[in-house]
């Protein structure tokens, strides 16, 4: 049997003026959630469900997983160029957790670094601010590299001609530029993750 003291009781029902903040928030998100459910019917969503096959939907969750694991080592390379002091595999895991949460609350950036600052409470406001905004800049460099990727086939959002051959030049630019740096670099935070 644990035996807690009266001090510890003390410590463990006071709560801070934000923790009172938290059941009105709740109900507000719950009533919001209702009002956006309630034009949904579960007839269209079973039919939506039911158009893939199963190994559709596992193909799916592979690929989820395996993004979330890249999204897990970039943090944790992140980590270890920033020097934070968090080891890889928690500093992967607070970079998945984040950027999971983020993405389905909305308001990513914010909800990540939030997210972020809860799990890893070592790090001060202005380095999880800091982490935030390189994993966002380098979300929109990935996209803007798929962008040039499918400009080069032909089958961007910028259309043919002059701008394919533009997003060609680019494209072998960058991979030049990679070459260039990835073996400097790889070797070194790829031992971080261990």
């Amino acid at each position: 049997m644990t035996v807690i003291s009266q001090a510890g009781r003390d410590r463990a029902f006071r709560a801070s003026p934000m923790q009172f903040l938290a059941l009105p928030l709740a109900a507000v998100l719950v009533w919001l959630l209702g009002r956006q459910l309630s034009s949904v019917d579960p007839a269209d969503v079973r039919a939506a469900l039911a158009a893939h096959a199963p190994w559709q939907w596992a193909l799916a969750l592979l690929a989820t997983g395996a993004s979330f694991r890249a999204l897990g080592l970039t943090e944790a390379l992140l980590h270890r160029r920033l020097r934070t002091g968090v080891a890889g595999p928690r500093a992967a895991q607070a970079g998945m957790r984040a950027i999971a949460l983020g993405q389905a609350a909305g308001f990513g950036l914010v909800t990540g670094g939030l997210v972020r600052w809860r799990l890893l409470p070592e790090l001060g406001a202005a380095q999880i601010a800091r982490l935030t905004a390189i994993v966002g800049l380098s979300f929109l460099g990935a996209l803007a590299v798929l962008i040039l990727a499918l400009t080069a086939l032909g089958a961007g959002p910028l259309g043919g001609g002059l701008a394919t051959d533009w997003a060609r030049v680019l494209l072998a630019g960058g991979a030049l530029a990679l070459l260039r740096i990835a073996p400097r670099h790889g070797r070194d935070a790829a031992d971080g993750l261990r």
